[in-house]
C-alpha cells in the first residue's frame, strides 16, 4: 500500500512538472513572438515591459503600505 501511494505521490509529481515546464516553454514563445514583433525592435519591447513591471510594482507597493496602515490601527 504504501508503494502504491509512493508512485502516486510520483506520477502527479511528474505531470505537475511537465506542466510546468510546458507553460515555459510557451511563456517564453509569447516573449520572443512579442519581442520580435515589437515597433521598435527588442530592446523597445524590454524598455514597455520594465516600465510596466515597474508600475505594477509602485501599485502593489502602495496598495501593501495601505492595508498595514489601514490594520495598524
Amino acid at each position: 500500500m504504501i508503494t502504491a501511494i509512493f508512485f502516486a505521490i510520483a506520477a502527479v509529481s511528474a505531470l505537475e512538472i511537465t506542466l510546468v515546464l510546458a507553460l515555459l516553454g510557451w511563456g517564453g514563445a509569447q516573449l520572443g513572438a512579442f519581442l520580435r514583433h515589437h515597433p521598435h525592435g527588442s530592446a523597445g519591447g524590454l524598455r514597455d515591459l520594465a516600465a510596466e513591471a515597474r508600475q505594477c510594482g509602485l501599485l502593489a507597493r502602495d496598495a501593501v503600505r495601505r492595508r498595514w496602515e489601514s490594520h495598524g490601527r
